[in-house]
């Protein structure tokens, strides 16, 4: 007997494990293709951040930032959650209830010519926008600047959960569905080479230890049985991220200019995954053939590509009046491993922040031609950023658009 799970009994609820036990905006979706804990700060600009220094982007877009940390005291995070959401969630959540279970149900071949079109027509225009909500815990963390030095270091955990409809072969819609969480131990440093006869040059490195857990479900809705079950593989890994950071004057212009690099993600092995544990177990007996499936399938698909950044920012110290802080950034980023050849604007990312008194960013940007938005409260003992971003599910800018909303909040001090 065959049996078609509702949308919520394996996606939801694997999300809400994942989320409660504590992968993208990338060239294109690339899921668990980075270890990575998103900034708000730099969704909110674009994702424009390998130039342009702050305490909320030294772990992990660019270590060399250590050195260039303008606060009167070390940032430290105690605790922060931090959470988003697929634009598209609910029209994946009602064309899975109120369209394909039905057909399921009544069997794909029993559809009227024109009625069995339009939905594979619908799968695979959703197959394109994949839904992705992820969730980040921040636990105990810390920036810190000590004139050409800095260091760095701290505990976080990413999960994500993906989820899209296919067309899986001889007319039958499928499941890609993947839940992922990262936990990571991080510790990083930085150093001005200005003694050296560098001015203005610093270089970090980040080190990442990296516990990766991973589910996946990659099958036609009608293989999909009664006893399956749902397998937890884990892996780990230690990965580097080394970064440079140039910082400029030029004569005449008001402000700073900053140039930067970095190369992310080099991982030191590949994740070489194993059967862990089962999330839901529904066979009477351990089915060895379908965990080696799937640990196959991880493999494949579930390593890290390592990502080159080049940027440049313009920091303006202040505008007069309320405006305290105006940065502009430019990043250009590429892809090991990329699916398809990108395009110049597939590639760059494009970012504005404004400091309003002591408390109060705003931010927009463009990010591989998708708007972007954000704002950020800084409170004596807590954080709050939020951003709305679009970027590229697809192989191809303006194939498969994907909006997110985040929403972060941070304790500690700040």
């Amino acid at each position: 007997m065959k049996r078609r799970f509702r949308l919520c009994s394996l996606p939801l609820c694997a999300l809400l494990a994942l989320v409660l036990a504590p992968p993208v905006a990338a060239q294109h979706y690339l899921p668990g293709a980075r270890t990575f804990v998103p900034s708000p700060q730099a969704l909110g600009m674009g994702g424009a951040a390998t130039a342009y220094p702050s305490a909320r982007t030294a772990l992990f877009y660019n270590p060399a930032h250590l050195t260039r940390l303008h606060v009167t005291r070390a940032p430290v995070t105690m605790f922060g959650l931090s959470a988003s959401i697929s634009k598209n969630f609910s029209e994946q959540f009602n064309f899975y209830n109120d369209r394909l279970e039905p057909a399921l149900d009544q069997g794909i071949g029993n559809l009227e010519q024109e009625e069995a079109q339009a939905l594979f027509d619908d799968v695979v225009r959703l197959s394109d926008s994949p839904t992705v909500l992820s969730a980040d815990v921040l636990l105990p963390s810390f920036v810190l600047n000590r004139g050409r030095y800095g260091f760095g270091g701290g505990l976080f955990a990413h999960s994500e959960v993906a989820y899209s409809v296919e067309d899986a072969g001889d007319d039958v819609p499928g499941m890609d569905f993947t839940a992922l969480a990262d936990f990571m131990a991080v510790a990083a440093s930085a150093a001005d080479l200005s003694d050296l006869g560098l001015k203005g040059v610093s270089t970090g490195v980040t080190a990442r230890y990296v516990q990766r857990y991973v589910s996946v479900k990659l099958k036609p809705f009608d293989a999909i049985a009664d006893d399956e079950s749902l397998y937890v593989l884990g892996a780990g890994t230690l990965a580097f991220d080394l970064g440079l950071l140039y910082e400029a004057g030029f004569k005449g212009v008001p402000g700073k200019f900053y140039f930067g690099a970095v190369w992310s993600d080099l991982a030191v092995n590949d994740f070489n995954y194993r059967f862990t544990a089962y999330y839901v177990k529904k066979e009477e007996v351990q089915n060895d053939e379908k965990i080696a499936g799937e640990v196959a399938l991880a493999q494949e698909r579930y390593q890290l590509r390592s990502s080159f950044r080049a940027g440049v920012a313009y920091l303006l110290p202040t505008l007069g009046g309320p405006v305290k802080e105006t940065a502009f950034a430019l990043d250009y980023v590429g892809y090991q491993g990329a699916a398809a050849d990108q395009p110049l604007l597939g590639r760059l990312a494009l970012g504005v922040q404004t400091k309003l008194g002591k408390a109060l960013s705003l931010r927009t940007g463009l990010n591989q031609g998708y708007t972007t938005l954000g704002a950020g409260l800084q409170l004596s003992f807590a954080r709050i950023d939020y951003a709305y971003y679009g970027s590229e599910l697809g192989r191809l800018p303006g194939q498969a658009p994907g909006w997110h909303h985040r929403v972060q909040l941070s304790l500690g001090s700040f």
